[in-house]
C-alpha cells in the first residue's frame, strides 16, 4: 500500500495547564497508550473473524507451510496426510491466530505509545473538546521535518474491517508502512470520528516524552476564550522563537473561527 503523505502542517489541541506548558517550553510531544484513549474502540477493534475463513484460505497455509520445509515437515505431515487439510490443521492454525491477534491488541493497547494530530485548527467541535473550551491553545507544526514526516492518518469506517489471517502468514508486509494490518490494529475508527481528521504518530514506548526540533512548530493559536494571562504566559514561553502568533475569533457572519495574526507586545507595568 503506497505511503500517503501528511498535509503541509498539522495540529494539536492543547488545554493550558502546568504539563502542556511544560512540554511547550521544552519541545516535547507526549506519547499516550492507546488504553487510555477516550475510545474504548481505539486499538481494540475485533479485526479476525474466524467464521470467514475459507477452504481455500485453509489450504493457502498449508501450502504455505508445506514450502517451509524442513522446518514445518512434522506439521504437515502429521496434521495433513495426503496433502488435504485435517480439522486438527485447521484448529491449529484457528488457534495460532486467535493467540497472535490477542498478543498483538495487548501490545498495542499497552506497549506502545501514540500521538494524536488533527489535519484542522479551526474546528469548533475539536477546541470544544480538546482545548477545554476554547480556552486552550493549538499547536501548528510543520510535518516536513521528523518526527512529523512519520504521521499516518486515520481511517474512519461505519463496519470493523476485516484482516484475513492467511495473508499476514504468508505475505511478507512488515516493510510496508501503511500495511494491512497496522491500518486495521491502529489506524481505524468508527465514521463518527471522523470530523477529526486525524493523524498520528507512533512510538515503541508508551507514556513517555518525547522532543521535537523546535523549529517544527511554526505556529501557536490562542483559543477564542483564552484568557489574557495565558496569552501573555505561552508568548513569554515562546519569546525570540520564530513560531508565529494567532488569535482564534468567533466569526461575526455565522459558526465559524477565524485566525488573526499577532505580535507579542510585552505587558506595560507602568
Amino acid at each position: 500500500m503506497p505511503r500517503t503523505q501528511p498535509p503541509p502542517r498539522l495540529y494539536k489541541y492543547q488545554p493550558i495547564n502546568v504539563q502542556t506548558l511544560t512540554n511547550l517550553k521544552s519541545a516535547q510531544i507526549w506519547f499516550n497508550a492507546p488504553i487510555r484513549f477516550n475510545d474504548p474502540f481505539d486499538c481494540a477493534l475485533p479485526i479476525f473473524d474466524p467464521s470467514r475463513l475459507t477452504d481455500a484460505d485453509f489450504l493457502r497455509a498449508f501450502n504455505h507451510y508445506k514450502d517451509l520445509r524442513p522446518t514445518s515437515q512434522s506439521i504437515v505431515d502429521a496434521m495433513c496426510p495426503g496433502g488435504v487439510p485435517t480439522q486438527a490443521f485447521r484448529d491449529l492454525i484457528l488457534g495460532s491466530v486467535q493467540d497472535g491477534f490477542a498478543e498483538r491488541r495487548k501490545i498495542q493497547l499497552e506497549q506502545r505509545g501514540v500521538a494524536c494530530f488533527s489535519a484542522k485548527h479551526l474546528d469548533i467541535t475539536m477546541w470544544s473538546h480538546y482545548a477545554d473550551g476554547h480556552r486552550g491553545f493549538c499547536l501548528e507544526f510543520d510535518t516536513t521535518i521528523k518526527p512529523f514526516t512519520d504521521s499516518y492518518h486515520v481511517r474512519y469506517k461505519d463496519a470493523f474491517p476485516y484482516v484475513n489471517p492467511v495473508n499476514i502468514i504468508i505475505e511478507s508486509i512488515n516493510n510496508d508502512p501503511e500495511n494491512e494490518l497496522l491500518v486495521a490494529s491502529v489506524l481505524t475508527k468508527a465514521s463518527c470520528w471522523k470530523y477529526e481528521e486525524e493523524w498520528r504518530i507512533m512510538h515503541m514506548e508508551p507514556n513517555k516524552l518525547f522532543g521535537y526540533d523546535w523549529r517544527a512548530l511554526t505556529g501557536i493559536y490562542f483559543g477564542a476564550a483564552m484568557a489574557p494571562a495565558h496569552k501573555e504566559i505561552l508568548c513569554l514561553l515562546l519569546h525570540g522563537s520564530p513560531t508565529q502568533l494567532y488569535n482564534v475569533e468567533r466569526d461575526e457572519k455565522g459558526f465559524a473561527l477565524r485566525a488573526q495574526r499577532v505580535a507579542y507586545k510585552p505587558y506595560d507595568y507602568k
